[in-house]
């Protein structure tokens, strides 16, 4: 496994040798009479200061200015908290480090301190990182680039670009990676940041390698080298030197590569940093193995698993596997199963935390602020309904004033003086009271639209959460050069969505539509995607049956809590699910397999069709889907693998049920699937991408003027050589 140059959680520490007379002098102000903030501000240099030479001593500091903090402002606070979480994070305690990133992070955004709120998302994103949970880490980080693109922090996305771009690679989209990193890369060369153009470099260089330029690579590598040595940063010349062990045995150069991690793993040992000796001693127990050398691979296996805390849950992820693979080669069967059954259920349980955290973020970042927008409408409207009563009670009172003292005038001119005057008197109490008025309704609609501007950025943002889990348009294309992907929302956001996934030997791809659509549907199309990840990549399933089968377990053990199913708000069972069309191409073996929820599959074969009554046409196949969801289903049978020949220019179409649905033409009616069939028979023997395009031209005629109803999308591959 690839170990790139990770931001450092506090980039700004240094591993200088701690200036004990700034230790003294700052221990001084600590314990002094001063106030509060001053005592607080002394502790936190103190934290920084020991971070990384002496965390545990760095959390005794930050403990202290918790206890300080206790009546301080809520800004103090979440900096005592801040300072805690790094030092438990420099501990590798990462549980708690997260716990605390938190509490920091809700007391920022009470606070409306977007920069310190991004600060804090950027920080828990890394342990999340260092907890394996790659997914949730991108979600926090992107909600961090968000704001710091608003902004235009060029010194903070400089650093957040490259934070994305890691994720993306460890997420295997690469074309994001490399684009996100070399962002970076540009934004550090204008700032003059030689740290940050060194990491930059490191994230790139295995990109660079795997498309063939290798001397380029480690050009880039040579780059990294010469900035930690410039700048005597043994923990960082540590890392790059494993990053060239790594790229040594891409090329299968396992002497070098061996080296290089030995280089690494003294240097760790020297500065004592256990969590990057972890990952380095793994990364040389990997090498051990792929020499066949399984005693020395076992033996420092087992030195990383005695030193790796239980919240460590990456390296613990990986130790067990290695183990697992190990122990039979050492004559220890009974070890491999016990180190397969501790991978298999600590994944498990990190894949239950993964959804619990999409949707819990997913709901209250949108449904909350919904909220608050409709009750700002409502005041709003409360308000100018009584500046419009008090303005037409003012005019009322005037004329009538106005009035009385026409008919006084004849009787008494002095009395009518007096009288006008003090109308004047009221009229002027009035006027001054609605321009009161109308002032803070105008601070109002100001705020109501800072509201919505902020609404409009978050579901945005989901957007962009709900991209990172669609497959891009250059990995379809690698594997189907001619194909078409017909997405069309009806929210920004979506419940439809497409999937895929490669190995060496297959290739998978779906169209699928989860329950609901806009945000609802969203978070439940996370929970579905992730559960095609899990049963493809972790329980190595192929048929598309048996994938579905067991994405429907997960899915229901998804929306399962405390044991318990989950019920809406009049007690009924909650059945979220999504229909699908799942159609596998095994490569070496020249075969189509295909299985589906609710939703069919229709393809097209290259041989024209002979009928006296039609003439010569193109024919459309129909496989129906087994008629249940993937989710809660009382009459839940399994589904069925249907095997398809495997023939050079077929076309497969996978779709949902939205663009059939649609309602429009002359009669308001659905489109309906026959007349969508017509279409693409009508069309098959077009370029793909003008099937789309005549696809796109029926729908937007037959909506005439209606709503979009549901989600749509189609797929289209063409079986190519």
């Amino acid at each position: 496994m690839k170990l790139v140059l990770s931001l450092l959680m506090v980039c700004s520490i240094t591993l200088a040798q701690v200036d004990q007379k700034q230790v003294d002098s700052l221990t001084k102000i600590a314990n002094s009479n001063a106030s509060d903030s001053i005592r607080i501000t002394a502790l936190s240099d103190l934290n920084w200061l020991f971070a990384v030479s002496n965390p545990k001593r760095s959390k005794e500091y930050a403990i202290k200015e918790i206890q300080i903090s206790a009546n301080a402002s809520p800004l103090l606070k979440a900096q005592a908290f801040n300072d805690l979480a790094i030092s438990f994070y420099k501990l590798t305690i990462l549980d708690s480090a997260l716990f605390y990133n938190k509490k920091a992070y809700e007391i920022r955004k009470a606070s409306r301190r977007k920069d310190l709120m991004a600060s804090s998302l950027s920080k828990m994103a890394l342990v999340y990182t260092d907890q394996g949970n790659y997914q949730q880490a991108l979600i926090t980080n992107l909600e961090a680039l968000n704001i710091y693109e608003q902004k235009k922090d060029e010194v903070k996305l400089s650093l957040i670009y490259n934070n994305v771009g890691q994720l993306y690679e460890k997420l295997n989209r690469r074309d994001k990676h490399v684009y996100y990193v070399e962002k970076s890369l540009e934004l550090c060369r204008k700032l003059g940041d030689e740290y940050g153009e060194a990491n930059c470099c490191a994230n790139l260089a295995e990109s660079y390698l795997r498309k063939g330029k290798t001397q380029a690579a480690f050009q880039l590598m040579d780059r990294v080298v010469d900035v930690y040595v410039k700048h005597d940063d043994s923990l960082s010349l540590s890392s790059a030197y494993n990053n060239l062990g790594y790229m040594h045995r891409l090329i299968g150069n396992k002497k070098e590569a061996k080296a290089y991690y030995l280089r690494a793993i003294v240097i760790c040992k020297r500065i004592n940093n256990l969590q990057s000796l972890l990952l380095y001693t793994h990364n040389l127990s990997s090498i051990y193995c792929a020499e066949k050398n399984y005693l020395d691979a076992e033996r420092t296996s087992k030195e990383v698993l005695s030193l790796t805390t239980p919240d460590n849950v990456a390296q613990l992820l990986l130790t067990y596997r290695l183990l697992a693979t190990i122990s039979p080669y050492v004559n220890k069967p009974a070890d491999a199963e016990k180190y397969l059954d501790r991978y298999t259920e600590l994944k498990d349980s990190v894949f239950s935390q993964e959804n619990a955290n999409s949707m819990a973020r997913l709901q209250t970042l949108f449904e909350t602020e919904k909220q608050d927008l409709t009750i700002q409408n409502l005041e709003k409207d409360k308000t100018l309904q009584a500046t419009q009563i008090k303005k037409r009670n003012t005019t009322i009172l005037a004329v009538t004033i106005g009035l009385g003292l026409s008919m006084l005038l004849v009787f008494a001119v002095f009395r009518s003086y007096r009288l006008k005057q003090k109308a004047n008197a009221i009229i002027t109490e009035q006027k001054e009271k609605v321009e009161s008025q109308r002032d803070e309704l105008k601070h109002k609609n100001e705020l109501i639209e800072e509201k919505s501007k902020e609404i409009t950025d978050s579901i945005n943002y989901a957007k962009r959460i709900q991209d990172a889990i669609l497959p891009s348009v250059a990995d379809i294309k690698k594997h189907f050069p001619n194909n078409f992907v017909y997405y069309q929302p009806k929210d920004i956001v979506a419940g439809d969505f497409y999937w895929m996934h490669t190995s060496d030997e297959h290739v998978f791809i779906a169209a699928a539509d989860s329950t609901g659509h806009g945000v609802p549907g969203a978070m439940v199309s996370i929970v579905c995607s992730n559960a095609l990840d899990k049963a493809v990549k972790d329980f190595g399933l192929t048929k598309p049956g048996q994938i579905l089968d067991k994405t429907t377990d997960l899915v229901i053990e998804a929306f399962v809590k405390n044991g318990q199913i989950t019920t809406g708000e009049m007690g009924e069972e909650i059945k979220d699910g999504m229909d699908i069309s799942l159609l596998c191409i095994d490569k070496k073996n020249k075969k189509v397999f295909w299985a589906g929820a609710n939703n069919q599959l229709w393809y097209v074969s290259p041989e024209l069709v002979i009928a006296p009554a039609h003439g010569v046409y193109r024919e459309m196949k129909e496989i129906k889907a087994d008629k249940q969801p993937v989710g809660k289903n009382e009459y839940r049978k399994n589904f069925v693998t249907h095997e398809i020949p495997y023939e050079e220019g077929t076309i497969f179409y996978l779709m949902t049920d939205g663009y059939a649905d649609q309602f429009g033409g002359p009669k308001g009616k659905k489109f309906k699937y026959k007349q969508l069939e017509d279409i693409l028979v009508a069309n098959c023997a077009l370029e793909l991408e003008k099937q789309k395009e005549t696809l796109i031209a029926s729908f937007n005629d037959w909506k005439l003027g209606h709503e979009q109803v549901d989600d749509v999308t189609i797929l289209a591959i063409k079986i190519s050589k």
